[in-house]
């Protein structure tokens, strides 16, 4: 018996369950003696497990089913009643049939399920497991990716309102500002205005013109000789660059010279500091 559990000890799972079936078979078949001779092998096989399940002290040192047949054997012989007390008792509780009839209406055991049907259905459970895995993750991911568009939306419509707050008061400085140097130009204008109004209410000859000064700018400018009755003008005249010119010391505002030397057009505003640019062209005195 030993050698047949060291012989069937090393044998795959699927040829197990195939000789589990033989013997079944052959039990149901074999005359009642042998029946008998199954059933104490059986009681044998289970004082076996009975001996390791409770003395596992006593077979630290067995390493195959020949090794652990020896200690069994062993404590069998220690105690011999102890061992016919477990067989009589295994064998009340798992008689076998004692005729034809009782065998034939035995229930085969139970065969166990196929390895593959198993491990087919862990791989459908694993498969949906990782499935569920997955679209969980991407859900995540657009959760978080919506969040983040909606705070970028947020920002941007803040520094949208923002720059537009800082446009606002931008245009309202320059406003003022243009407002203000219209205002200054408006001034100037009406100034130039009344001083030319003053002018022209002078008598043009018996009163004694203001004397011209020479120039004193920087740039080879000087005062044109004035004619015999420069005395009586008045204006004084400059030449900057070639070209005579009615100066107005008070604004360094500048006319020009008609043909019959009275007052011309307005020109602009002589700049005595700026050799690049003496004269800064204007439309108006303003």
């Amino acid at each position: 018996m030993t050698a047949a559990r060291a012989l069937i000890s090393g044998l795959p799972r699927e040829e197990l369950q195939n000789l589990a079936k033989e013997i079944q078979t052959l039990m149901t078949t074999a005359p009642k003696e042998k029946r008998v001779a199954a059933v104490g092998q059986k009681a044998w096989f289970a004082f076996m497990r009975h001996c390791r399940d409770t003395m596992a002290e006593r077979f630290t040192t067995c390493k195959s089913a020949p090794d652990y047949a020896v200690v069994c054997k062993a404590i069998r012989q220690e105690d011999e009643a102890v061992y016919t007390a477990f067989v009589e008792k295994f064998k009340a509780e798992n008689s076998a049939p004692t005729s034809d009839a009782e065998v034939s209406s035995a229930k085969p055991a139970p065969v166990a399920k196929p390895v593959a049907k198993s491990a087919e259905k862990e791989q459908k459970a694993a498969a949906k497991s990782a499935e569920k895995a997955a679209a969980k993750s991407a859900e995540k991911e657009q959760k978080s990716a919506e969040k983040a568009a909606k705070k970028e939306a947020v920002r941007l419509a803040k520094e949208g309102a923002y720059l537009a707050k800082e446009a606002e008061k931008e245009a309202a400085k320059q406003q003022k500002v243009a407002a203000k140097e219209a205002a200054k130009q408006q001034k100037a204008a009406e100034k130039e205005a009344a001083k030319l109004a003053k002018l022209a209410a002078k008598p043009a000859k018996g009163t004694k013109a203001t004397k011209a000064k020479p120039a004193t700018a920087p740039i080879s400018a000087e005062a044109t000789p004035a004619p015999a009755e420069a005395e009586e003008d008045a204006m004084p005249k400059i030449t900057i660059e070639g070209t005579a010119y009615w100066h107005d010391e008070s604004t360094n505002g500048l006319y020009s010279i008609d043909d019959a030397g009275g007052f011309g057009d307005w020109v602009g505003y002589y700049q005595p500091d700026n050799e690049e640019e003496p004269i800064r062209y204007t439309a108006t005195p303003e």
